[in-house]
């Protein structure tokens, strides 16, 4: 077996140990949140764990996993004001999904203050300048609050031999100019945010440091472990964390960007003059980078590390026969009508919106 085909068989395994864990559904009436499933719900959920391994096997998407502490998804879903309940938690996150932090933190107090990144598929040249300017502070080791990890971390992103040319010409803050006529050259919007975001990935997965609350990603691993580590704390925190099991329909960069979609785009882009990496500055955390939004028509369900039991996605239970067998393709079936009220009494401030050929847009409520 070659060492790919052990890692797929190594993630169809984890798949299965989710529904060998007790199983519960979200209950707003219940002390605890959640309720234990009736026969016919574990009968469905059998039925649909049954037509993911057989996607899975046909490579019809990717299985990643997200660490985050309860006490973070109960700011971002209930209003400072609204009463907190752990069964309306659970039911608020399926309906309205994870998003990324622009949406909470950065827009919370500064909305429309920026010129840059003002909205997911902002392509100015401000936008770019600001990308620039990042990655000039990093490679030049004048970012602001950079520990003295982050500064090994940099160090070992200098010295990979790939990313002579990168390094030397970000480094340099004359070639600003230069890096925004080459983005100028690129005519397809849709293709020049694809650069865009290959650009902040690097930013993204550097972490707080580099880009703060302005993020359009949510990030998520490959590796559970990663995910767990970041939930918990390195395991410190391990009473009040969730893991979210979560799967991306094939293709991948039309939802976001992984280490392999990168170096894909640097495949692509290697002889047309633009700047290139081939790693990230931490590679092993196998980091794949959601647009916008865990979207709820995509999680599966959340792992209380607290409780060891699996809360499992309520709108499973909804899906026709029908639709059960598309889940691997389009996701669940959410009706949704409600959205744009409901989501005013949340700490969000606004929302994306993602179209079936990949189009990203967002709408803000404050």
């Amino acid at each position: 077996m070659s060492k790919k085909s052990h890692f797929r068989q190594k993630q169809s395994d984890i798949l299965r140990t989710y529904i060998q864990k007790p199983l519960v559904r979200p209950d707003e009436f219940s002390d605890n949140g959640v309720k234990p499933l009736s026969g016919e719900e574990q009968q469905t959920v059998n039925q649909l764990w049954d037509i993911l391994a057989l996607a899975f096997d046909e490579r019809q998407f990717t299985i990643v996993f997200r660490g985050e502490k309860k006490e973070k998804l109960r700011a971002k879903l209930f209003d400072a004001q609204d009463y907190f309940q752990l069964g309306k938690m659970f039911t608020r996150l399926f309906y309205f999904g994870e998003k990324a932090k622009y949406y909470f933190e950065q827009n919370k107090n500064t909305l429309g203050e920026n010129d840059y990144l003002k909205y997911i598929n902002d392509i100015s040249n401000e936008t770019f300048e600001f990308v620039f300017k990042k990655i000039h502070l990093i490679v030049s080791l004048s970012a602001e609050n950079l520990t003295q990890k982050k500064q090994i971390v940099v160090k070992k992103f200098l010295d990979n031999e790939g990313h002579h040319e990168f390094v030397t010409f970000f480094q340099s803050r004359e070639n600003s100019p230069c890096f925004i006529r080459q983005i100028e050259q690129i005519a397809d919007p849709q293709e020049r945010e694809r650069v865009r975001d290959y650009y902040l990935y690097l930013l993204h997965t550097f972490g707080r440091s580099s880009i703060g609350n302005m993020s359009f990603f949510v990030s998520t691993s490959t590796n559970q472990k990663t995910a767990e580590y970041f939930a918990t704390g390195g395991g410190r925190k391990r009473r009040q964390s969730v893991i979210f099991l979560y799967f991306i329909p094939k293709p991948l960069h039309k939802h976001g960007i992984s280490h392999f979609t990168a170096l894909e785009f640097h495949k692509r882009y290697q002889h047309t003059g633009l700047p290139l990496y081939n790693r990230t500055f931490y590679p092993r955390q196998e980091e794949v980078a959601i647009k916008g939004a865990l979207f709820p028509h995509y999680i599966l369900g959340l792992y209380d590390l607290e409780h060891n039991h699996f809360v499992l996605n309520p709108y499973i239970f909804e899906q026709s026969e029908l639709a059960l067998k598309y889940v691997p393709i389009s996701g669940l079936q959410i009706d949704q009508t409600l959205f744009d009220d409901l989501i005013k009494d949340t700490g969000y401030t606004g929302y994306v919106q993602r179209q079936w050929n990949g189009i990203y847009s967002d709408k803000f409520h404050r």
